[in-house]
């Protein structure tokens, strides 16, 4: 059995996602390696001693879920998985013209500007342990630092209107929770929301500072992906929009008055938008699959990626 929903297991440092094996064993994910391991079905417990199997086993979607099964037979199927490639920070123009690389290689993802464009926030795994860890980078000086230092995934993050604080999720607690950090990394980590009811993604903070969207996957009920809001002013989280196809990546324009997401009703990944709050007018604006939305900062123009050539 996988060891959680989603796009993570509930994975710690030491042992996580699992699959069993015919007499009392268990093939265990361990830092990027496969592993099998004694596993008692009666007391729940499992053995200290282990047998690696395979280094470098693949990732399915996220470092929770581990490109591996067994048969009832015992045989065991694996993929594994070269090095993350580094990338470098470029500036591109409007015409796709990109300049120089920064020289900053990182094998950074989900890579977002500070508000002011003098920083950078991605996550990366760490490949002593397999662990996604937040790290910030700082463009005029040319450096990186890692702002988490967790037992478990740190991902998603996204930067306060001000670029003083960052939001991200977390599996510490053994569910995706919504946390804050100083972007500076002088304060702990913060719990904002414990993700009781679904697993939280974080994905936009407005510019009045009071909302965090994010994306819902819930744990009983509703099937499909929704959109929640995070109140920081009370730390309340509600459902502001859900439906019979899956829903992502909401974006509010920099005024407050429109909502940008990533919905899959079109029988694809497309764009909309709705007003907000009252959500009640609805427009679609992508014609051939859309992902990443982001409003330019002065609200006139949203842009996405396509991958249609």
């Amino acid at each position: 059995a996988r060891g959680g929903r989603g796009r993570r297991s509930g994975r710690t440092a030491e042992m996580g996602w699992f699959i069993g094996l015919p007499g009392g064993a268990s093939v265990v994910a361990r830092k990027g390696s496969l592993v099998a391991v004694h596993f008692d079905l009666h007391s729940l417990e499992v053995g200290s001693q282990s047998i690696v199997i395979a280094d470098q086993v693949g990732d399915f979607v996220g470092p929770g879920f581990r490109m591996a099964s067994t048969s009832a037979g015992g045989d065991i199927a694996l993929a594994t998985r070269a090095e993350d490639a580094p990338t470098d920070f470029a500036w591109t123009d409007r015409h796709g013209v990109r300049g120089a690389p920064l020289g900053m290689a990182q094998a950074f993802s989900s890579t977002l500007l500070s508000p002011d464009g003098s920083h950078a926030v991605g996550s990366r795994t760490d490949p002593t342990d397999g662990l996604e860890v937040v790290w910030t980078a700082d463009l005029a000086r040319r450096t990186a630092a890692p702002l988490t230092h967790s037992q478990n995934d740190s991902y998603d993050p996204v930067w306060s209107p001000d670029g003083q604080r960052i939001a991200f999720g977390n599996r510490a607690l053994g569910t995706d929770d919504l946390y804050l950090q100083a972007a500076s990394g002088a304060t702990p980590k913060q719990l904002r929301w414990s993700a009781r009811p679904c697993d939280a993604d974080p994905r936009d903070w407005s510019h009045d500072g009071r909302w965090l969207f994010f994306e819902g996957r819930p744990r009983s009920g509703a099937r499909h992906q929704q959109i929640w809001a995070l109140d920081l002013q009370t730390d309340s989280a509600r459902v502001i929009l859900q439906e019979d196809f899956d829903l992502a990546a909401p974006c509010l324009s920099p005024d407050g008055r429109w909502l940008a997401y990533l919905s899959t009703e079109s029988g694809r990944t497309d764009l909309f938008v709705r007003s907000f709050p009252d959500l009640q007018r609805k427009w679609q604006v992508s014609n051939g699959g859309a992902s990443a939305p982001h409003w330019r900062a002065d609200g006139r123009e949203l842009l996405f990626l396509n991958a249609t050539p």
